[in-house]
């Protein structure tokens, strides 16, 4: 678990620069931009303020404001090599004024009620142990109506992991905190959602790990 902002980052830039080579440039993760238009199908992001947690390297927030005409996006994660390559990445594509990309520790978001539309975030909530207090955060920086929109892995049940998900994490190297997802489901309606839809992408993400 990752315990201040200023520990060794998980994501250093030689594992940004090998992810991007996997994924394209700002992305992390596997899917790219058509993932995420997937994961907003059917939201009209058109002048909307958008948290994007977990932001990484910054495509994905880019890409809300560039393709779907969010009128501010704010990036956030916690730690600062990631932060530093969308900043950059912001300049590159002329967009410093319509995004920000914010670093903190991990704990509360470091903002106040109400201050988004929408909330979204791609492949990160996994890094977070404890999902009651995540999604109590995430409702709380939501307006009144506003979205939360997310992608993130899973497992089907959250016993102890096999011993192959296990090997996995080790290869990995990563912080990871898998739930089910009738646990996420549960942990949202407790914080105050409503209306809540879960999609299994296993199929399509065993497809591009192979």
């Amino acid at each position: 678990m990752i315990e201040t902002a200023d520990t060794e980052p998980e994501y250093d830039d030689t594992a940004i620069r090998f992810l991007e080579a996997l994924w394209g440039e700002g992305y992390l993760s596997p899917g790219g931009p058509d993932e995420v238009d997937r994961v907003v199908e059917g939201l009209s992001l058109k002048g909307k303020t958008i948290l994007d947690i977990g932001c990484g390297a910054g495509g994905i927030t880019l890409h809300l404001v560039a393709r779907h005409g969010a009128a501010h996006a704010t990036g956030f994660d916690v730690e600062k090599p990631v932060i530093e390559t969308a900043r950059r990445g912001a300049a590159r594509q002329g967009l410093e004024r319509r995004v920000s990309f914010v670093q903190a520790p991990p704990g509360p978001l470091p903002f106040t009620d109400a201050s988004f539309d929408v909330v979204f975030s791609k492949d990160a909530l996994l890094h977070v142990p404890d999902k009651d207090a995540l999604f109590s955060e995430i409702f709380r920086v939501l307006r009144p109506g506003g979205v939360f929109a997310a992608s993130n892995w899973m497992i089907g049940h959250d016993g102890e992991p096999s011993p192959q998900m296990k090997a996995y994490v080790a290869a990995e190297g990563l912080s990871f905190a898998m739930a089910s997802p009738a646990r996420y489901a549960e942990a949202m309606r407790r914080a105050g959602f409503t209306d809540i839809t879960v999609r299994d992408r296993n199929p399509w993400y065993r497809e591009v790990a192979r």
